[in-house]
């Protein structure tokens, strides 16, 4: 089986004298408009890390983690006030760098993980449903976060089964089930016996049942219902 080689891992070969499955990319500017403080410098950086993709960005380590803390006081401080205004709880979506490749255990622990749960402090004991997206999208990595239920896409690639969740999902709600990528297909029938293989492989675990991540714009409403008629349609 082919090596899938991850940034970090392709860029260390190189430093290393080795050679990887291609040369790591990277490229840098200046965000001239946007350095006057952390907040907005750090923005812009991951905008453009994002956009593009780079194997690495230039970074200073002290900025980030200014940029990070007031990003979530700010957003925490949102949180707080959907709350306030008479929300039952938040949906909280981690786009991305919790993915395989993107950054290590220590650096997830030091640049993610205090600043989520900065956020998620402002939500005190209300719902909250976390989103970590896409493959190999470590679900596991949220057990201890102050959440109700973590969503995640068992569909794809590297990620665990719902059926697999109870040794290690701990008090969370398992929450997904059925692959998005089937909406705005056509594909009702599909879509139908997919959902009841879910629920039946299922039957045995409280879970909320939801497509694995956000659904195309081309959604038919024939597909919605169908979907939304597999629950009906199925008694544990």
């Amino acid at each position: 089986m082919e090596k899938i080689w991850t940034k970090r891992e392709r860029l260390e070969a190189v430093l290393r004298g080795e050679l990887p499955d291609r040369p790591p990319i990277s490229s840098w500017r200046h965000f001239v408009e946007k350095e006057h403080n952390t907040k907005d410098l750090a923005e812009a950086m991951l905008d453009f890390q994002n956009k593009y993709d780079w194997d690495f960005i230039k970074k200073d380590k002290e900025a980030v983690h200014k940029a990070l803390e007031a990003i979530a006081l700010t957003i925490g401080d949102y949180a707080a006030k959907v709350i306030e205004s008479g929300a039952d709880g938040l949906f909280y979506a981690i786009i991305g760098f919790a993915r395989e490749g993107y950054l290590t255990m220590d650096e997830w622990k030091e640049f993610v993980e205090p600043y989520d749960i900065m956020v998620l402090k402002n939500v005190n004991d209300h719902m909250v449903l976390l989103h970590t997206c896409g493959i190999f999208s470590n679900p596991q990595r949220f057990v201890d976060y102050p959440i109700s239920s973590i969503h995640w896409a068992p569909s794809a690639p590297g990620n665990p089964q719902i059926d697999d969740c109870k040794k290690w999902i701990k008090d969370k709600t398992p929450m997904g089930g059925l692959d998005e990528r089937l909406f705005g297909t056509g594909a009702t029938e599909t879509i139908y016996i997919k959902s009841r293989e879910t629920l039946e492989k299922n039957k045995s675990i409280p879970f909320i049942f939801t497509p694995d991540c956000s659904l195309s714009i081309r959604t038919h409403d024939e597909e919605l219902k169908v979907f939304r008629k597999t629950v009906e349609d199925f008694s544990f």
